[in-house]
């Protein structure tokens, strides 16, 4: 091969690499454009299970499955107390002790990391109490 051949290879070689590294870049981009809209639709079903509760307040337990959260993320009784409109204190979390998560208090909690987990949700209606109806939302383990 002559120089000019030689010369040529080399710049091959630098187009491959670029429209390779393209090409990884367009991989990248659409991996995270599903793991957006995972966590999207797991936060339209975390609110979804807690309306299912609270319109049948029977006492009977409601599970979504394989819910994402992402890091950072953080959830009061307040949120969902203003979708169904019923004070705040009426609605209480439960999760097990984890590094994933932490409940400041049983009103709220707050995700430290990314995880997908199972959310329990159980209302109950009650007759001359405060709270007209009772809610709890348990992150990660079934009610007992």
């Amino acid at each position: 091969m002559n120089k000019r051949g030689q010369a040529f290879t080399i710049f091959r070689f630098l187009v491959e690499a670029i429209i390779a590294l393209a090409v990884l870049l367009i991989i990248i981009a659409i991996i995270g454009h599903f793991e957006e809209r995972k966590i999207e639709v797991s936060k339209k079903r975390f609110f979804d299970g807690f309306r299912s509760a609270f319109q049948s307040p029977n006492g009977d337990t409601i599970e979504r499955t394989d819910l994402a959260f992402e890091s950072g993320f953080a959830i009061t009784a307040g949120a969902f107390a203003r979708d169904v409109r019923i004070p705040a204190e009426c609605i209480g979390f439960i999760a097990p002790v984890s590094s994933a998560f932490s409940m400041p208090d049983v009103q709220a909690i707050k995700f430290h990391q990314s995880i997908t987990t199972n959310v329990f949700y159980r209302c109950l209606k009650q007759f001359g109490a405060a709270c007209e109806i009772v809610c709890e939302v348990s992150i990660a383990q079934p009610f007992r």
